[in-house]
């Protein structure tokens, strides 16, 4: 872009400032009467003007920009027709080469100037085809001058040239790198869906699990607590009557296994409270000596059969 608009402006001021030389030209030459010089100075400044508001259209600028490029290598040459090519007015010449390289670039700008400066020589050597004689120390020092110019050109456009080739091999470069970090965001994004999906489903499993868990013991919980009322109920219903005291004590121990039993399946059911942080604890008053008596009835059938003593 910024190469596009310093060629943009300088084919501009190109234009506007050929157009105002070339009037000047023109308005010269009616004075000292060459009216057929005018007439050219005259249409080369029309086309200056034309190509300068063909510039502002939406035409490509290289159409304008040719015709000035040519235009101006004829204005160089009627300088040189008319002995005007003298002086300061060698710098109209010395700039070709520049615009030329600019404008059509490095192999076509070199022919064009060379083509140039040749007709231009051939017009100060060739005796009548000028309208003064040019002293040769004139035209050797402007072949010199103009060889160098040409050859500066040259040089600034090749390094424009590496330089756009270096900022576009930058930029593929970077659009590579782009390239690649979109490439592993979308492997990343890929990743992290693949994973969420297989947490969503090990999450969907454990929940199921403790479902069926749950389930499980709910229903295995009033299974047992069936049996066991009726354990408990008529354990409960045989204390009420008159009982040897043996019977009464081995039925009071069947009620109080039975009881504990009860309560140990109550707090079964409570792990899926305590999974789910809501339980909450209770402070009951309770009869120690009665719990250890209800621990010592548990396990006595057990140790009197292996003969162990109880204290």
């Amino acid at each position: 872009m910024s190469d596009y608009l310093i060629r943009y402006v300088l084919m501009n001021c190109i234009t506007v400032f050929g157009f105002f030389i070339l009037l000047a030209f023109a308005a010269a030459n009616i004075r000292n009467g060459v009216y057929s010089d005018a007439v050219v100075c005259v249409v080369l400044a029309f086309i200056c003007i034309v190509s300068f508001i063909m510039g502002r259209t939406k035409i490509p600028m290289s159409i304008p920009a040719n015709i000035i490029y040519f235009s101006y290598g004829i204005m160089c040459i009627a300088l040189v027709r008319i002995g005007e090519a003298q002086g300061a007015n060698f710098l109209f010449i010395y700039l070709f080469p520049m615009l030329a390289v600019i404008q059509s670039g490095k192999r076509v700008g070199i022919t064009v100037s060379l083509i140039l400066i040749t007709i231009v020589f051939l017009l100060m050597l060739i005796p009548g085809l000028s309208s003064i004689s040019y002293h040769p120390d004139v035209w050797i020092r402007m072949l010199v001058v103009y060889i160098l110019v040409l050859f500066v050109t040259v040089v600034l456009e090749t390094t424009r040239k590496t330089k756009d080739r270096l900022i576009q091999t930058q930029n593929q470069w970077l659009e590579s790198l782009r390239e690649n970090a979109e490439a592993a965001n979308r492997m990343l994004e890929t990743a992290v869906l693949e994973r969420t999906h297989e947490l969503e489903d090990q999450t969907r499993i454990a929940i199921e699990a403790s479902r069926a868990k749950s389930e499980f013991l709910a229903t295995m919980s009033h299974e047992i607590r069936t049996p066991l009322n009726a354990v408990i109920g008529l354990s409960e219903i045989e204390l009420r009557g008159k009982l040897p005291e043996a019977s009464r004590t081995n039925i009071q121990q069947i009620y109080q296994s039975g009881t504990s039993l009860l309560g140990i399946i109550n707090d079964i059911l409570d792990i899926s409270k305590i999974e789910a942080g809501s339980i909450k604890l209770e402070k009951i008053p309770f009869d120690l000596h009665e719990i250890f008596t209800r621990c010592q009835n548990a396990i006595l059938p057990k140790a009197e059969e292996k003969q162990v003593t109880i204290y």
